[in-house]
Parts: structure tokens; C-alpha cells; sequence
């Protein structure tokens, strides 16, 4: 799956309004885990561009 990165603003909504829900978890694996090129900062509830990954010339998230 690739992500773009205009969508990173509604991906973090969708993680922040189901911290305490019981799709949480699975949000987290489907648009944090391997692969994607994001994380989530719980701390902060901010989402982030991966180290070796970065946004192309079209804004999608890619490996280095």
C-alpha cells in the first residue's frame, strides 16, 4: 500500500479519534506497519515520515 502524503492529516485524525476504541490497534498495523513508511508518535499523537523513507515528487511515501 502506498500512501500519500495528503492523506497523513486524515490517517492521524482517524488514529487520534480511536485511541480508546477497539480498532485501534488494527488502524496502528494497517498504517504503521511494515511497509507503509509512517509512525506513530503516542505521546505527541503525531504522525510521522519513517527514517529511510521520504515523500517523492508526487507525495508518495517511499523507501530510500
Amino acid at each position: 500500500m502506498t500512501i500519500n502524503v495528503n492523506e497523513m492529516d486524515k490517517i492521524a485524525e482517524l488514529l487520534k479519534a480511536n485511541k480508546k476504541g477497539n480498532m485501534y490497534e488494527e488502524y496502528l498495523k494497517r498504517y504503521t506497519g511494515p511497509g507503509t513508511g509512517l509512525v506513530w508518535d503516542e505521546d505527541s499523537d503525531t504522525l510521522g515520515i519513517a527514517d529511510d523513507w521520504y515523500a517523492d515528487a508526487n507525495g508518495d511515501i517511499v523507501r530510500r
